[in-house]
This record gives structure tokens, C-alpha cells and sequence, in this order.
């Protein structure tokens, strides 16, 4: 290192040790601040009046990634505007919906879906909290300034459905695009060599061709016509438009100016923001209330709610606890990123609940394609040793495929919404070549070797004997994914088999097939698992893992480099980063570890 170097090195160090004290010292204000604030109130009566005002609407926006944990504090952290914007997990979104239902300072929920950011499943199962919710009396409305099929589907839970004077529609039905690199690898001169099992595996399809095998594309359809009949009769139902018609729609693109939302019946008016107030103090039945109507989003309720149960949270854990443990990303052998799910890192965090003694009954909670067949089966053998010990219930979210299935093996009894995306029992091996990559570019290859194969790996193509190594291995270990699920849900290899060979059923399919246990949220996962935890009936509490990182030591782990990378990343436009990102999910299929369990997770059903 020259001294250039040395200086610049320094700096770098500097710079970020100044930034990481100025944001401990601004999260330091911030939090004392709230501190005191809620002692300060805690002596006042229960009218929570500083907080919330009477009369108020949340308004439910989901304008952020619905994660099932943030592992990250500074994931939503903007360092061009030093802004960090908090956001929900997606339990703690039910949450809201929950408390507000007996809150008396709520009147209302006000749905904002204009740029929902969650699954499907999550969609459906806020729907179905939407549905609760107005049980109670409390009424539910849509307001929308873009119509989408996920917009329409959560909307159509409430009781009234306005939408923006200038509204766009996007009733046009579902699709799915799946991004192939054939053409480009030979361009490259990368040669893949594939060895699967199931002739529904598509992973790797975007190696191998140019577009879907047929296979896969009888699989797709499918997914996407059992969703988009969710979609029709939910919203049909809500609406009281015929499927029939809102199919036709679809077809022919007839929802072009926002007149013809209201003119089908699909919106009850076209209302401007200043008018939605009164729209609801007349929902209400109190014209007078027009401008005594407040709204609070459902980010700033929960923290406002929840800041008064600071100082309770911090008390002894007593009684029962059942666990929710989130495992949530790409499965990855080692220690993983905070995007996915660690082998190393979820296997401590198993152990640590299976000997805990206060630990009940666990719900582990799904939301993975697969990925790495090694850590896929050290983790099933970590829950399977837990459930030995106490009860293990499963709950699936947007999907839990492949790999994600496999873990799911070790659950007594496993719940998924009629919308999540499971199954793809499969295998499959990748090895690529870059033999001719690296002679394309003047590089030579020669090799010293003391046996025919050591050198089997990427720079030169499998011979016979490498191809049939690699099958055999492939083989057995899509027989062992079979045992494990025809042992979990007691059917023959054979069946499972049919069922298997990499192919994806949604929830509703699944039950169908004996693939799950029931139709159900995250919710009622828990709720099952409270009943087995206690079955006397005793309060149980909800513990979530693993949990959030401390902001405090997650800045003090941060490395020059780490911060480097995140801002440059940060500046990137939008099409460069979201490549950035497909490239990064690609990247593990062509280190060394060979054996995946993965579904094609970056094909996006909208």
C-alpha cells in the first residue's frame, strides 16, 4: 500500500467512524425522547388523546416491501436525505388491524393499495383481517388513485369503494415473466451443464433455453389461473359485479377512463381528497364531523400504540411462550445476508429454542423459494429434533417451495393461504463451464493431475463418467426429498413422486393433494399453536425470532467497505439496481456447491 493509499484508507476510516457517532447520537435523542414521552403519559388517564386524536381513519398504505422480519435497522435508511422510514413487518401489520378493532379513538380503516408491496398470500390474509375487522362494527372503505388486480382484491373487503377523479385502471388480468440467458451465455462462451430431477424443475430452464419447456408452462398456467379465480370471485363478491363481466373486462381492456370504474359499477363515486372526509362523517351518520375526520397511517398507529408498551415489554418473561421463527429468503449455506436465510445462523437459533424451557410450541413461519439442498436438509434436521421436543407448527407464506418445502417436512401440522406458492419437489445440479469463455478471451488451460477426474469442475465440460457422478447424486438426494415427504404426510413415495418432479401447486392445490394441512394465515398458525402451548386455556405470549437487530450494534458492525457499497448501491437508478439484485440471486447457482432446491422464485405473477 503506497502512501496515497495509506491516506485515502484513512479517510475512509475517519468518515465512517463520524457517521456512525452522528447516528448513534441522533438515535440516542430520539429514543430518550420517546422514553420520556411515554413515562411522562404513563401517569395520565387512558384517554391516549395525545396520541391519537377521536374520530381517526388509518389508512392503510403498504407502500413498503412487507417483509416477515426486518433483520436490517437501516434497511428503509436514505443517507442522501439521512432519513430512516420506518416500516411494518408484515405480523406486525396485523397487529394494527387487531388493536384498532377495539381502539375507540379508530372509526374506520381507509384501504390505500395504490402501491401495496406485498404477496399474494399476504395479500389475501389482510383481506381476511379486513373481513374481521369490519365485524366490529367499523367500517372498511377502498380509496384508490390506481386500480390494480391486487388493489381490487383488497379493496373489495370493505363496504364502500371510491377511487381519484383522475384514477388509473389496471384491470387486464395476470401474467408472468420469466428472463432466459441462453443466447447470452454463448455469446459469453459459457457452456452450463444441467443435471435435474423432474421434469417440472424450471430453475434452471433460464440457463438451458430460450423460452418455457411445456412442462413448466402447463405448471404456470395453472398457478396463474387458480389466483386470478381467487381474484374474480373475491372481487365479485365484494363489488356485486358478475366474474363473468370483470373477465370480459380484462379481456378486452374495457376499464380505460376512470367514468367507466362507476359506470360498471365497480367504484360507488369518484371523490377528490378534500371530499373523502365528509364521504366519511356521512358513513359515520354525522355530517358535522367533516372536518373533525383525522388520518393516521397504519406505520405511525402501531409505533404510537406500541411506545406505551415499551417499558411492559421489558419485563420477566412469565408463563407460556409460543415462538415464531421467521425464515424468510434464498436458503444458503454458512452464514447467508440479511436477505436470506442462513444455514448457520437458523440452526443456532432452533437449538437455542428447543432447549429453552419457556418455549411452548413453535411456529415456523416459511417464505422461501429453496436454494442450497445441503443447508436445506441441516435445517430439517434441527426442526426435526426440536419437534421431538414440542409441537412444531408450520405456517406458509407467499412460498415455501422446493427447498422451502423440505424444511417444512419437520412441522406436526403446516397452514398455508389458498394463494401461496409450495411444493417443486426437486433436484437439480449446475456446473458451468468456462472453457471456452477463457479461450475466447487468450487465456490457456493446461493441468497437472494425479487422477482422470480432478479436475472435474468449471473449466472444462463433464465427461461420461463426471455426468453420471453427478446424476446418481442428483438422484438420491431427490429420493431422499421424496422419503421426507411421503414420511411427513403419510403417502407413498410413488404418490409423492406424481406430485413431485419439481412442479408448484398454490395453497388450494396443495390441500387438495395432501401437500399441507390446512387453509390458513400466519394468524391461525398461531393461534393453533397457542391452543397446543396451553391447552388449559392459559394466556400465552408471542415471541418473534430472530430478533431485531439493535440499531446500536449493527452501526458499530458496519465496515468501511459495507457502507462504501451501500451508498454507491443506493445511487444506482432503479433498472440498474433491480439487475443488480436478479444478478445476485444467480450468482450462488454458479459457485461450487452444485445441489439446489429452487423454484424459478424471480418469476413475478402481476
Amino acid at each position: 500500500m503506497n502512501f496515497k493509499e495509506f491516506v485515502k484508507y484513512v479517510a475512509l476510516i475517519v468518515v465512517s467512524s463520524l457517521f456512525t457517532l452522528a447516528v448513534i447520537f441522533w438515535l440516542s435523542i430520539t429514543f430518550f425522547s420517546l422514553l420520556i414521552q411515554v413515562v411522562s403519559t404513563g401517569k395520565a388517564d387512558q384517554s391516549d388523546k395525545t396520541f391519537i386524536a377521536p374520530h381517526t381513519f388509518i389508512e392503510l398504505r403498504l407502500d413498503y416491501p412487507l417483509k416477515e422480519i426486518e433483520r436490517d435497522p437501516f434497511s428503509h435508511f436514505d443517507p442522501k436525505t439521512f432519513e430512516l422510514r420506518p416500516a411494518l413487518s408484515f405480523y406486525q401489520v396485523l397487529q394494527v388491524l387487531d388493536m384498532a378493532r377495539t381502539d375507540n379513538r379508530i372509526d374506520g380503516i381507509v384501504v390505500r393499495g395504490d402501491a401495496i408491496q406485498a404477496g399474494w398470500a399476504q395479500t389475501e390474509e389482510l383481506r381476511q383481517a379486513l373481513t374481521d375487522f369490519s365485524r366490529s362494527g367499523k367500517p372498511v372503505v377502498a380509496y384508490n388513485n390506481i386500480l390494480t388486480a391486487k388493489s381490487m382484491y383488497l379493496a373489495s373487503a370493505g363496504q364502500k369503494f371510491w377511487a381519484y377523479p383522475m384514477a388509473v385502471t389496471d384491470w387486464k388480468g395476470l401474467a408472468v415473466q420469466m428472463l432466459f440467458f441462453k443466447d447470452l451465455l454463448q455469446k459469453l462462451h459459457i457452456d452450463v451443464q444441467v443435471i435435474r430431477q423432474g421434469k417440472y424443475k424450471s430453475a434452471v430452464e433460464p440457463f438451458t433455453q430460450k423460452k418455457m419447456s411445456p412442462a413448466n408452462r402447463l405448471q404456470t398456467r395453472r398457478l396463474v389461473n387458480v389466483i386470478w379465480g381467487e381474484i374474480l370471485e373475491k372481487v365479485s363478491s365484494g363489488t356485486g359485479v358478475p366474474a363473468d363481466s370483470l373477465e370480459l373486462w380484462a379481456q378486452h381492456l374495457t376499464l380505460r377512463r376512470p367514468n367507466d370504474l362507476v359506470r360498471h359499477g365497480l367504484v360507488e363515486a369518484m371523490l377528490y381528497p378534500d371530499q373523502l372526509k365528509k364521504q366519511l362523517a356521512d358513513l359515520l351518520g354525522n355530517t358535522t364531523l367533516s372536518d373533525k375526520v383525522h388520518f393516521i397511517t397504519e406505520t405511525e398507529y402501531y409505533y404510537k400504540n406500541k411506545a406505551k408498551e415499551l417499558l411492559s415489554e421489558w419485563s420477566p418473561l412469565s408463563g407460556k411462550t409460543v415462538a415464531v421463527l421467521l425464515a424468510e429468503g434464498q436458503i444458503v449455506p454458512g452464514e447467508g445476508t440479511k436477505d436470506e436465510i442462513g444455514a448457520d445462523p437458523l440452526i443456532a437459533q432452533i437449538r437455542k429454542l428447543r432447549k429453552n424451557k419457556k418455549i411452548a410450541a413453535v411456529v415456523l413461519r416459511i417464505n422461501s423459494p429453496g436454494g442450497s439442498a445441503m443447508a436445506s436438509e441441516q435445517i430439517w434436521r434441527e426442526l426435526d429434533l426440536l419437534a421431538q421436543k414440542k409441537p412444531l407448527v408450520v405456517s406458509m407464506g407467499n412460498v415455501a417451495a422446493s427447498g422451502g418445502y423440505y424444511i417444512a417436512m419437520a412441522g406436526e401440522t403446516i397452514f398455508a393461504d389458498r394463494m401461496t406458492i409450495t411444493g417443486s419437489i426437486g433436484v437439480f445440479g449446475l456446473v458451468p463451464n468456462f472453457q471456452k469463455l477463457a479461450g475466447s478471451v487468450g487465456i490457456n488451460i493446461d493441468t497437472v493431475k494425479t487422477h482422470q477426474h480432478a479436475d472435474m469442475g468449471l473449466l472444462r465440460p463433464l465427461d461420461t463418467t463426471e455426468k453420471a457422478y453427478f446424476r446418481e447424486i442428483v438422484a438420491f438426494t431427490y429420493h431422499t426429498f421424496l422419503q421426507r415427504v411421503a414420511q411427513n404426510r403419510n403417502l407413498s413415495i410413488r404418490l409423492v413422486d406424481s406430485l413431485g418432479q419439481g412442479r408448484v401447486w398454490t395453497g388450494a392445490d396443495a390441500l387438495k393433494q395432501g401437500l399441507i394441512d390446512r387453509l390458513g394465515g400466519l394468524n391461525d398458525a398461531i393461534n393453533y399453536a397457542k391452543s397446543l402451548a396451553a391447552p388449559d386455556g392459559q394466556p400465552v405470549r408471542i415471541r418473534f425470532y430472530p430478533k431485531v437487530e439493535n440499531p446500536f450494534s449493527a452501526l458499530l458492525s458496519l465496515k468501511a467497505n459495507e457502507i462504501q457499497q451501500t451508498w454507491r448501491y443506493h445511487r444506482l437508478p432503479k433498472p440498474i439496481s433491480q439487475a443488480v439484485d436478479l444478478q445476485h440471486k444467480y450468482e450462488r447457482l454458479l459457485q461450487n456447491e452444485h445441489l439446489w432446491m429452487i423454484m424459478p422464485y424471480q418469476a413475478e405473477i402481476k
